[in-house]
């Protein structure tokens, strides 16, 4: 595996991580959603559970699942395709997270593009039903982190480099 190149949000996502709850992370295709995530993970609660959440996952097993592990992250790689009809809901989350016994992550990454048919009301949606539920799921995750494959790589005692992130 490639030397990760630490990242100028990756304190942030280390640090949301820990405390738990919802950790959204959207950024371009290629941009280094999954791995600035992993390395965060790695770092932060290396020693939690994980689950590897799929669309085609019985779903409705996730709370119950999660329940099951008393430190654990839930991971949802390319979250839009939870967002579907018969996807995750609100309520899933909620449950998840509820229990303050146990330290819960759900991790989740989308492009960008995918985001934003969420963030803004769109005028093509053919479910606006499903629409609306998804909406409610990204709002509960709270702000994004944010991730540009353009970023700063820190240098200690200097000023960051401008470098150009690729594959």
């Amino acid at each position: 595996m490639p030397v990760f190149v630490e990242r100028d949000r990756f304190d942030d996502v280390v640090r949301r991580t820990r405390q738990g709850g919802f950790v959204l992370i959207v950024g371009d295709s290629t941009a280094g959603k999954s791995r600035l995530a992993s390395e965060a993970m790695r770092v932060a609660v290396p020693d939690f559970v994980l689950l590897q959440a799929r669309p085609s996952d019985d779903l409705q097993a996730l709370p119950s699942n999660a329940s099951a592990a008393r430190r654990c992250v839930v991971w949802f790689d390319e979250f839009d395709q939870f967002l579907r009809a018969g996807g995750i809901t609100l309520e899933m989350v909620k449950a998840m997270l509820v229990d303050p016994e146990r330290h819960v992550v759900l991790r989740a990454s989308m492009r960008s593009k995918e985001y934003d048919r969420y963030s803004a009301r769109q005028r093509d949606v053919t479910n606006a039903a499903t629409w609306r539920a998804g909406r409610e799921v990204l709002l509960h995750a709270g702000e994004p982190v944010e991730l540009d494959r353009l970023c700063h790589r820190r240098r200690s005692g200097g000023l960051g480099k401008l470098i150009r992130i690729r594959g």
